[in-house]
């Protein structure tokens, strides 16, 4: 399973989603599918303002791989070309290299610096990629959040719905509730990520109004179905997502974690070398030791070391993983409170409680996700 269906088993959107929730949920299936949800976030391969032909969240993923990709050439072109420099005493006099092939290294490690320069500031630091991909990445959560929000909200007419008008009413209250949501959130303008970054209060968290009539509690069974399908896959479903993050190894790179301690590791190593380095030159010129055939690639070395540490830094800087691992252990203790308490909790309206409780979590966790990268100079 990849990241992406593994980040988005809870929501039907693939066919043998729509298959499993007909067996487990058979009572409730009319209103767990949702054909607008799985056009706007996996896309229908139709052209279109509601997301397009590839949905916001290929579009949101294939804008981070893009600015990923331009991230790393950048910085790997920059320290390539900045090694090439440092090296130049080694060469310079054309005891390595003849004189052509010294002129080639020096446009070599021209063209490297111009090059990742250029790539990154158009690319990385002023181009759109970062932009497009945290705009889509709160359009699929918001996503997200409407359609458990909705099956919360209107959780007793639903319950309640014993005819197919009782079930179109509640699926035309849907059909209102999407418009309103593309009113606010798919006029591809900053305003609703900003306000969302700017939202200290959490005012935003909700997008589905309550019914404007209260209605019995309906048929329990029905009730039972959906409180555990949302119990499973709105909690359980971020326990996974949330767990799966701070995961330590999964045979790649990809872990926050694993990510973090190559990153320390890295720096610790490279930084001491340069001491290292240096304090071999010192105990050679305290001690006499002729370094005439060493001391300059020791030098070189020394540099190249240290280069070795920016490099590391900056991909700290793109990628964040302590942020990225601190968020979601605060987030994954949250989570499993809530999951408890929903487990403990004895009657449905307990469990509703619960489960709204739960929709403020989830909003302040997408809510400090968009703004570690917002604030990052550029991200990876």
């Amino acid at each position: 399973m990849t990241d992406e269906q593994l980040f988005n088993f809870d929501l039907p959107i693939r066919d043998d989603d729509l298959a499993r929730r007909q067996e487990l949920h058979p009572d409730i299936a009319w209103v767990l599918m949702d054909d607008t949800l799985r056009r706007k976030f996996a896309g229908d391969g139709k052209t279109g303002a509601s997301g397009g032909a590839s949905g916001y969240d290929t579009i949101a993923n294939a804008a981070k791989r893009r600015a990923r990709r331009l991230g790393v050439v950048a910085i790997l072109a920059g320290i390539a070309a900045l090694s090439l420099a440092a090296m130049e005493p080694l060469y310079i006099d054309g005891a390595l290299l003849g004189s052509d092939a010294v002129k080639a290294v020096g446009a070599l490690a021209a063209f490297l610096g111009i090059g990742g320069a250029l790539i990154g500031w158009f690319g990385v630091f002023q181009g759109r990629g970062k932009a497009t991909w945290l705009r889509h990445r709160l359009l699929t959560e918001r996503i997200r959040q409407f359609y458990f929000q909705f099956l919360i909200r209107w959780a007793h007419p639903i319950a309640a719905a014993a005819t197919e008008a009782d079930r179109q009413a509640v699926l035309d209250a849907r059909t209102r509730a999407w418009r309103r949501f593309e009113e606010d959130y798919e006029q591809f303008k900053a305003g609703p990520l900003e306000q969302t970054l700017d939202d200290e209060d959490e005012e935003r968290v909700w997008m589905i109004a309550p019914p404007a009539v209260s209605v019995a509690e309906g048929d329990p069974d029905r009730l039972r179905q959906l409180l555990d399908y949302c119990g499973s896959a709105r909690i359980g479903g971020q326990r996974h997502y949330a767990e799966h993050v701070l995961r330590d190894v999964d045979g790649s790179l990809r872990p926050p974690r694993l990510q973090a301690m190559l990153i320390e590791r890295t720096t610790f190593l490279c930084i001491a070398g340069v001491f290292l380095v240096h304090m071999v030159l010192a105990l050679a010129i305290t001690f006499g030791v002729d370094k005439s055939q060493w001391g300059q690639p020791a030098h070189v070395l020394a540099i190249l070391l240290a280069l070795g540490a920016l490099a590391a830094k900056t991909f700290e800087e793109g990628l964040r993983p302590d942020q990225e691992v601190e968020r979601m252990r605060v987030y994954l203790s949250r989570i499993r409170k809530a999951e408890r308490a929903f487990n403990k909790a004895m009657s449905a309206d307990g469990k509703l409680a619960i489960l709204a409780e739960f929709e403020s979590v989830a909003y302040w966790e997408m809510r400090e996700f968009l703004r570690s990268h917002n604030a990052a100079r550029f991200s990876l």
